[in-house]
This record gives C-alpha cells, structure tokens and sequence, in this order.
C-alpha cells in the first residue's frame, strides 16, 4: 500500500521510495527535494497576484515533484485595517528568512529565496 506521513517519518522505521522523474537519478521526498521542485515552477500572475505553477513533469535534478503548496489569499488593496493589523504581522513571518530556516529544520519544504523575497515585497504594500 502506500501512506503519506508528516516528513521525517522515516525516522520511525518507515521505508520512503525514490520516484524516477527522467533526472540522472531518482529523487527521494525531503524538504530540500521538495523546494528544488518548487524552485523548478513558474511564477505567474501580475502585480501582487502571485501564483506557482508546478512543473509536475519536472526532470531537473534533485526535485521531487510530488508537493502540495499552501496559499494565503489576501486583498492588495481595501483591507479591513484591525484585520489586517493581526494578519500581516504573521504572513511576514512566516516567509521570513527565520521561519523558512527553521521550516527546513524541521523537516518541511520552504520557499525559493527569490519567490520569498516576492512576497515579502508584496505583504509591505498591502493597504
């Protein structure tokens, strides 16, 4: 059969696979595998409107396509100013650079720096 787990599971004596995606070598999960594939999607969208499109038929080495990203959706504009005052303080933390360290080093997949720094810029300018 096949399970999914929270990452490190592996670490209970769980056996994890290795899935052949066309790169050099087959790509186990790992947070780090994880992000390669994210890194390997496309950023669409205009303006504040940011979108990943992944690559599922990635074969770039080191990816493992099999990722499932979570999106805020927030008003760029005309936001309920005390609503916006709780949010924006957590979604910029949570796309910090510490929060995406400490993401890592707890087993889970983290943004490319790049796209990071996008959303940061996005979340100064909400209104």
């Amino acid at each position: 059969s096949i399970s999914f787990t929270r990452p490190g599971a592996e670490a209970t004596g769980l056996t994890t696979v290795r899935i052949a995606t066309g790169a050099p070598e087959a790509v186990a999960v790992g947070a780090d595998t994880a992000a390669k594939a994210v890194a390997d999607g496309r950023v669409t969208g205009t303006g504040a409107d940011l979108t990943v499109q992944l690559n599922y038929e990635t074969k770039a080495t080191g990816a493992y396509p099999i990722v499932q990203l979570a999106y805020a959706v927030v008003c760029d504009r005309g936001n309920d100013g005390a609503a916006l005052a709780r949010y924006r303080p957590f979604l910029v933390s949570a796309v910090s650079e510490r929060e995406q360290r400490a993401a890592a080093e707890n087993g889970y997949g983290t943004l490319p720096p790049a796209l990071a720094q996008k959303v940061r810029g996005n979340l100064a300018t909400l209104g």
